[in-house]
């Protein structure tokens, strides 16, 4: 959880009280007590609420860093200096845990809904979808999920993250010129192309899209339940999956 002015955000999810009585295995035959325990919602909640702590951290970390008594984001210059460098880098963190979160968030609803998880975002989704027709709230979450997709800005931010992995950096790249000094050239360095205040802008953004839904989960958890979902989703001749 973290404040900014009147807000709190809160990226955990609670189970509710009807599922800390009882420990539910689907699984006929776990290897072991040990993996039959492991594989429980419960303890799987427990890990990805675990996983949010990193994403809070690097959010509050940004969030509090002052120089001179300022937000470190007003004062960057948006060129390389020490205080620009160093707020890039901390900013790189939070963009990778904002997908991290992104992908364990979709991953819990995979789980509830006892979908087995692909290697891909969009097929968990397409699995998901089809699935949907017998949840209505879970028709809820996809279509939450597509507007994300059809989102630029968001995406935006995602696409930030994958340059860091499999690209050049955009967090690290400059808007150059060249200009001409009698009989040279000389290349100028104009600065950052993205803007400190903007990173911070859409950072926001996207936390507060991925709040959303977060919530929306949250509402299929106090509302649903294991064995009605696996009940159903039986007599409809579905696969159910324990991931």
């Amino acid at each position: 959880m973290i404040s900014e002015s009147n807000d709190t955000y809160d990226f955990g999810l609670v189970l509710p009280d009807k599922y800390q009585k009882e420990i539910y295995l689907f699984d006929d035959t776990p290897p072991s007590i040990n993996d039959g325990l492991n594989g429980t919602f419960q303890e799987k909640i427990r890990r990805f609420n675990v996983s949010v702590g990193f994403l809070v951290n690097r959010i509050g970390i940004i969030e509090t860093t002052a120089v001179e008594e300022k937000p470190i984001v007003q004062s960057c210059r948006d060129e390389p200096c020490n205080i620009d460098i160093i707020y890039r880098r901390m900013i790189r963190d939070v963009y990778m845990e904002l997908f991290i979160y992104q992908e364990k968030l979709l991953n819990i609803v995979c789980n509830l809904f006892f979908v087995r998880i692909c290697k891909t975002r969009e097929q968990n989704l397409r699995k998901l979808k089809k699935r949907s027709a017998y949840f209505p709230q879970l028709m809820v979450f996809c279509e939450e999920c597509r507007k994300l997709k059809d989102d630029e800005r968001y995406q935006r931010v995602m696409a930030i993250r994958d340059d860091e992995i499999h690209n050049m950096s955009q967090l690290d790249s400059f808007i150059y010129d060249i200009h001409k000094e009698k009989d040279d050239v000389k290349i100028v360095n104009k600065g950052y192309k993205i803007k400190a205040t903007t990173l911070r802008e859409d950072y926001l953004y996207a936390m507060d899209k991925l709040l959303y839904i977060r919530n929306i989960v949250q509402d299929i958890l106090n509302e649903s339940d294991f064995m009605k979902i696996k009940r159903i989703l039986d007599e409809k001749g579905e696969e159910t999956w324990v991931n």
